[in-house]
């Protein structure tokens, strides 16, 4: 008797070919599509169709998704409503245009340091009403990309001329000085909306 080949490994011999049963020439498919069939129907109810199958998968739908949309739906609100200022400062903190919808989207994906230059501002506000010798040494302490930061909220409230800091560290952080002692109550508030808006929720 020959070795057969196939018996190594897998726990099983082969049958002979001989003895294996003949194909029974009238199967067509249909037991295996009904099975098929069967199996789809399980997930689906009485009564259903196609439409309305499908209409209660989308109905399964997180209801997250829902609710970032209303999210995003009430920021772009309350960045429409706001002032042109309060637009413009947070512009400047989520580095995109005062454009309502691109705002919008800044707002929703800004990271938590986009706020940063506020609270540098308000460090310098607060040396120049309870240590003010302090203040210039705070401002001009600032690398340049912290106070080009503030020295744009300073410009989008008017307070400074120019768009951008003078080069040089001592005069830039003299002019974050003067321009945040001469702020008016009406732009400190217009600081504060700003960090409001900021929020995503």
């Amino acid at each position: 008797m020959s070795e057969n080949t196939y018996n190594g490994g897998y726990g099983f011999t082969p049958a002979p070919l001989d003895e294996l049963p003949e194909l029974d020439e009238s199967y067509d498919g249909t037991a295996a599509e009904e099975a098929e069939t069967d199996i789809d129907d399980l997930d689906n109810e009485p009564g259903d169709t196609a439409e309305s199958g499908a209409g209660r998968a989308r109905a399964a739908k997180p209801a997250s998704s829902k609710a970032s949309f209303r999210r995003v739906a009430a920021k772009a609100l309350e960045v429409n409503e706001a002032s042109e200022t309060t637009r413009a400062i947070a512009a400047v903190l989520a580095g995109s245009t005062d454009d309502v919808a691109d705002l919008t989207a800044a707002i929703m994906t800004a990271p938590r340091s986009a706020a940063a230059a506020l609270a540098d501002l308000d460090e310098v506000v607060d040396a120049l009403a309870t240590r003010p010798w302090e203040a210039g040494v705070i401002a001009a302490s600032m690398d340049r990309s912290r106070l080009k930061a503030v020295w744009g909220l300073l410009h989008a409230l008017e307070a400074v001329d120019t768009a951008t800091p003078p080069a040089r560290a001592d005069k830039a952080g003299l002019g974050v000085v003067r321009a945040a002692n001469d702020l008016g109550e009406e732009q400190k508030a217009e600081l504060i909306t700003a960090a409001e808006l900021l929020k995503r929720s």
